[in-house]
């Protein structure tokens, strides 16, 4: 897992606005191989984009969503994390648009997305434009008719945690959905933004996640509680002791011994006797660093 700030991210997966306050640290990443782009030798003379204190103007004409998406991340210096490509051009005009707002138009019935925000700290909470958006995840379009046109937001500053709710329509919308994504690729991505904010109320979607199919998508989801490291998290990473899978179960004792939760050393005994070898190294190791504390 990452370090970072005070974080919030966005979900295009309907018609849902749903938004919380956490609190975290910084965190970077490095931009998806299949972002593409745009030069001048791509892009028409009419299409031109400025980026002035976070605010959008714009004259797009007939322009691929994808290489417009990119620029406008490297014009403004948000990342961008594309997993897949974005078909369709687009036309538009912005004038004096906030940032997040730009790339929801952009991404308008094309794309599912995360926003990510990161806060300020120290001298920096004085600047007016924190929490700023600083990474976009774009997703496959989901397609099964009731989570379209519209977004589940996460916010994140530094302060006391507070929520709210707002239907934006009838059709409504499930904040787990790209945790149900058919790509692998998404759901990791899903889980690691919970692990990165940090935030006791995504215990339950971590766990669930542990159920999943795939390794590498239960693996970051006990990397994710490990982050968020509090009483429930601890006993979801004891039942990942069980998983199938030894790589699982590795990572889950490594987990236990970095949060340091002595409740672990019963759990983590009866894997002494792991059939893989790994795992009863990692274990024998964990126990030493628990009983020590």
């Amino acid at each position: 897992m990452l370090s970072y700030s005070a974080m919030r991210f966005g979900i295009a997966i309907g018609a849902l606005m749903f938004s919380m306050l956490f609190t975290g640290g910084t965190y970077a990443v490095q931009k998806s191989p299949n972002t593409s782009l745009v030069n001048a030798d791509t892009r028409s003379e009419s299409t031109h984009i400025m980026v002035d204190n976070n605010l959008v103007t714009a004259v797009i004409r007939d322009e691929k969503v994808q290489d417009i998406v990119s620029l406008l991340g490297e014009k403004s210096g948000v990342e961008v994390k594309i997993f897949r490509e974005i078909e369709g051009k687009i036309t538009v005009n912005l004038k004096k648009t906030p940032i997040e707002e730009a790339f929801q138009q952009l991404l308008n019935n094309t794309a599912d997305y995360v926003l990510i925000y990161s806060g300020a700290t120290g001298a920096d909470q004085a600047i007016k434009h924190y929490p700023r958006l600083s990474k976009i995840l774009v997703f496959p379009k989901n397609d099964s008719g009731a989570n379209q046109n519209g977004s589940t937001a996460i916010s994140a500053a530094s302060g006391t945690a507070t929520s709210s709710v707002s239907n934006r329509s009838a059709a409504g919308g499930d904040i787990t959905n790209p945790l149900n994504d058919p790509d692998p690729e998404v759901r990791i991505a899903t889980i690691e933004a919970f692990g990165e904010l940090k935030d006791e109320r995504a215990v339950s979607y971590l766990t669930n996640a542990l159920k999943d199919e795939n390794e590498d998508v239960r693996e970051s989801a006990v990397d994710s509680l490990a982050a968020i490291g509090n009483s429930a998290a601890v006993e979801s990473i004891m039942g990942a002791l069980d998983d199938d899978a030894p790589e699982i179960r590795e990572t889950a004792v490594d987990a236990l011994a970095a949060i340091g939760d002595k409740r672990a050393i019963k759990r983590l005994e009866g894997l002494l006797n792991d059939p893989d070898e790994d795992v009863r190294e990692s274990v024998m190791l964990a126990l030493k660093r628990l009983k020590q504390k």
